[in-house]
């Protein structure tokens, strides 16, 4: 099989996968460098192996492939001052021998002498300049000289380059059987460095972003005095989590209406009043899972039976606790503020559409607070649909204010504006494309959330869209839920357009999985790190992450991501 082709070159040359051996080979050289070159495609070679071949040399020493062979053995017998001294004992005594200066090539890069790297093959990405005479490359050589550009990429961390030589390494794949064995070892690499190339991307995009710097709000005097309730079955909310036992939840919602209402609006307080007390408890206990045990999460509990009992006078005493500052937000709700808190505010606030845009608008309030309040408005416009036209002003109004105060340090948050221009987006709000493009050029967008002008123009135009909409749910239903996937269902179409490029992609882009067992390790070996090294993160660490379908979750637990992490369905920022 013939082909030809060009690769990081101008000029055409052809590609073969038929023996490239010199017509002088005796039958018996043949069949001792078949022999050992099969050998070396093994992940394990025996150790008595090489004696036999040491011999094969001492006959043969004009074949510098059987040399090569066994460079790999020693390496995968890790024999390495041995490797290295035949590495350049080859190309002394066989200066032309591509194969020699490739794993050359790749010894510079495993030692950190890149400096060095042209002085062997002369131009990076340019295979010809190895051997300009040369007319016709072997399969395993354009293989071994892509494998080096990957890792040599890799090593100056240039995705681009990376992922260029990937996709080339992925079209000789389709005509060879040795390139896409080694494509195999690639493939699962290109998701993540396409988020890595995609991230980068943002972040240049987003070096002007802008945060609020969030502020703790004094509404109470602090104290380390428990409150008296009227209902002594209040206090069972401070005794658990999540696991808090249904028979407790059906006892506290027939307490009478008022003076229950009362008590959970001073659990609310009470979690300002004594947040230094709470904080130095639990950091006294010095282990995060004694937290539910030794507090309880009771305002959450609170604003779950508030809500329950559409207790929508207390809206302000729960917006309260998203008016103060990020280790506020975080020792009390962590994940729950970024994922499941608009369900409560959706249902306390539909009928206050006023004060949900208020809140928006006030200064030094924790990003994801009111990113979260952004999402309840959005719930509004979305399930009441007589309701869409004022939701869509709502965020004409908020678009507005943050374009006219695009200085004010105490408001202008790059994180907040984007959500609302998202949101405003998925209602198909075509009419605040001016105003999303006047706050896109002052800047103050953070792109990293729903991409560029250009995209949000796409997604208003666009006929087509899916969207998380809230489910009616009883207590008892949402606290069996874990997530915001798990509160609200996709409705609506996706562009079929989109779903075919997107299918269009995936085929063109893997191949199904050849034995991985027999993974190609062959020209050359090296002992060059993997090409993404990832970061352990403790189960408990906070990250924020972008997934593939462009959703992005900011500070939750690693445990909560990590087997998509480890899927390569996301990458960690």
């Amino acid at each position: 099989m013939e082909i030809q082709n060009k690769v990081f070159i101008e000029e055409l040359y052809t590609i073969t996968d038929k023996p490239l051996r010199s017509e002088h080979y005796t039958q018996a050289e043949i069949d001792t460098i078949e022999r050992f070159g099969q050998l070396a495609h093994k992940p394990k070679i025996r150790k008595e192996l090489i004696p036999q071949l040491e011999k094969a040399i001492k006959e043969y020493p004009h074949l510098p492939s059987l040399k090569n062979y066994l460079y790999i053995f020693y390496s995968k017998n890790e024999q390495k001052e041995k490797a290295i001294e035949l590495m350049y004992q080859t190309l002394a005594e066989h200066p032309d021998y591509f194969f020699g200066k490739i794993t050359l090539a790749c010894h510079y890069i495993t030692t950190n002498e890149l400096d060095k790297i042209e002085s062997v093959v002369v131009e990076i990405g340019n295979i010809h300049a190895m051997a300009p005479e040369k007319k016709v490359y072997h399969i395993t050589e354009v293989v071994g000289y892509i494998r080096f550009i990957i890792e040599y990429y890799s090593k100056v961390d240039d995705i681009d380059g990376m992922l260029n030589a990937i996709y080339q390494l992925r079209d000789f794949a389709r005509t060879f059987p040795a390139a896409k064995e080694a494509f195999s070892h690639y493939k699962k690499t290109i998701t993540m460095l396409e988020l890595r190339k995609s991230v980068k991307l943002l972040q240049e995009r987003n070096k002007d972003q802008r945060t609020v710097v969030s502020t703790f709000k004094s509404f109470f005097e602090p104290t380390e005095e428990a409150p008296v309730f009227t209902h002594p079955e209040i206090q069972h909310l401070y005794q658990y989590g999540y696991d808090i036992p249904k028979e407790i939840i059906e006892a506290i919602l027939l307490l009478p209406r008022p003076t229950l209402i009362a008590d959970l609006e001073l659990a609310l307080a009470d979690a300002q009043k004594r947040f230094t007390y709470y904080q130095t408890l639990v950091s006294t206990a010095g282990d995060e899972k004694y937290e539910d045990d030794l507090i309880g999460i009771s305002p959450l509990h609170a604003i779950a039976l508030l809500t329950e009992l559409k207790a929508s006078d207390s809206l302000q005493a729960v917006l309260n606790l998203f008016r103060q500052d990020q280790d506020f937000s975080e020792f009390w709700f962590g994940d729950e503020m970024t994922e499941r808190l608009f369900y409560f505010i959706y249902h306390l606030g539909k009928s206050n559409l006023e004060a949900l845009q208020n809140y928006v608008l006030e200064e030094e309030n924790y990003t994801w607070s009111r990113v979260a309040v952004i999402d309840a408005i959005f719930q509004i416009g979305i399930k009441h649909p007589e309701q869409r036209d004022e939701v869509i002003q709502c965020y004409r109004m908020l678009l507005e204010h943050f374009i006219t105060h695009h200085e004010n340090t105490k408001l202008i948050d790059s994180t907040v504006i984007a959500k609302v221009i998202g949101v405003a987006a998925d209602l198909k709000a075509a009419e605040l494309l001016p105003l999303c493009k006047t706050a896109y050029d002052l800047k103050i967008v953070d792109e990293m959330m729903y991409g560029n002008y250009q995209t949000i123009e796409r997604e208003m135009l666009d006929t087509y869209g899916q969207v998380n909409v809230l489910k009616d749910l009883t207590i008892f239903e949402f606290y069996e839920k874990s997530s915001e996937y798990d509160i609200c269902e996709r409705v609506g179409e996706e562009n079929p357009e989109k779903v075919k490029q997107r299918e269009e992609i995936f085929k063109n882009s893997f191949f199904e999985d050849s034995n991985d067992d027999d993974e190609d390790d062959f020209y050359p070996t090296s002992s060059i790190t993997p090409l993404i090294a990832p970061k352990k993160y403790g189960r408990n660490d906070k990250v924020s992450v972008r997934y593939k379908d462009g959703r992005f979750l900011r500070d939750v637990k690693f445990k909560k991501i990590e087997d998509d992490y480890t899927d390569g369905l996301c990458v960690i920022e």
